[in-house]
């Protein structure tokens, strides 16, 4: 078994857990996977200081499409408008360009975007540090 074998099994671990964690997370919330991907790609995308007053507190959907290309403008239009109705995200008119929207967490937004990150976070725990001393065993084989 190679580096690049022992990576690829870890990176299919990696991807297995995070596609379990994101099931819980959609059943614990009654949200669908894009309105999780949504409400993360909001609070990752408002983490990063952009802007005239050098803060930021809020993404446009444009924003939003760069950083996480699976969203088109389509679906982040439909699901905002979700997550906006069940109170997790705010959305107001861009104070330069009244036609474009920036989305924003609410406090309730904020509490379960850092529960699922705390629960992404727990899954990449979850992958037991054995598994990478296994493949390092059989490496030196």
């Amino acid at each position: 078994m190679t580096w690049s074998d022992v990576f690829n099994v870890m990176a299919a671990k990696v991807y297995l857990e995070q596609a379990r964690v994101r099931k819980e997370i959609c059943s614990k919330y009654g949200m669908n996977e894009l309105e999780v991907e949504l409400l993360f790609a909001v609070g990752t995308t408002t983490e990063f200081p952009k802007g005239r007053d050098g803060g930021k507190e809020e993404a446009s959907p444009g924003e939003i499409q760069v950083a996480y290309p699976t969203l088109h403008g389509p679906s982040i239009s439909l699901y905002s408008e979700k997550l906006v109705k069940r109170g997790l995200l705010a959305k107001k008119e861009d104070a330069h360009d009244q036609r474009v929207k920036q989305l924003s967490l609410t406090d309730r937004g904020e509490r379960v975007f850092s529960e699922v990150a705390e629960m992404y976070k727990q899954s990449l725990y979850n992958i037991k540090i054995e598994h990478i001393n296994k493949g390092k065993e059989q490496l030196l084989r």
